[in-house]
């Protein structure tokens, strides 16, 4: 295991990420406001899913007028960038670290919430393909929960 945390949505890095591409959306929709100043306006907010929640924090700490319709579908798109920015870090982190999944496929392993079987490996993210006990008829075609390496805890099978 990497003495180097994976990277997560929570990390600075992301956010400013998230608010470089937002703010050259934001400027496309109103360039009242210079790049810098969509930058300062998005960095007093949080960053919700919801592009209607952030438009209203900008309208109350960001000082962002004339918001309308248009600039919550812009603002919508946050949540997306996100994972895009927490996924672009993740890969950084697999190259630089050289982590990999040491399981094997078959073997049963317990996420946080499900306890299922390996079917696959999703290498450039340090993870592993897992289809949950409960799940076997949903993903029979494939798929699974994407499960990061450090947090499957292998499940010793019991005697029969």
């Amino acid at each position: 295991m990497s003495d180097i945390e994976r990277p997560h949505t929570g990390d600075p890095r992301i956010k400013q990420m998230v608010i470089d591409k937002l703010a050259e959306e934001c400027l496309r929709w109103s360039d009242t406001a210079s790049l810098e100043e969509w930058k300062q306006a998005l960095s007093r907010v949080h960053l919700h899913d919801n592009g209607f929640e952030i438009a209203r924090d900008l309208d109350r700490y960001g000082r962002v007028n004339g918001i309308n319709a248009e600039l919550v579908e812009i603002l919508d798109s946050a949540s997306s960038y996100v994972w895009g920015a927490r996924d672009k870090l993740v890969r950084e982190w697999v190259r630089e670290t050289g982590v990999k999944p040491s399981l094997a496929k078959g073997q049963r392993i317990k996420g946080r919430w499900h306890e299922g079987v390996i079917t696959g490996f999703c290498e450039d993210i340090a993870s592993y393909l897992m289809v949950p006990d409960d799940e076997q008829e949903r993903f029979r075609n494939g798929g699974g929960h994407i499960i990061p390496y450090e947090e499957a805890e292998l499940v010793e099978e019991q005697p029969a």
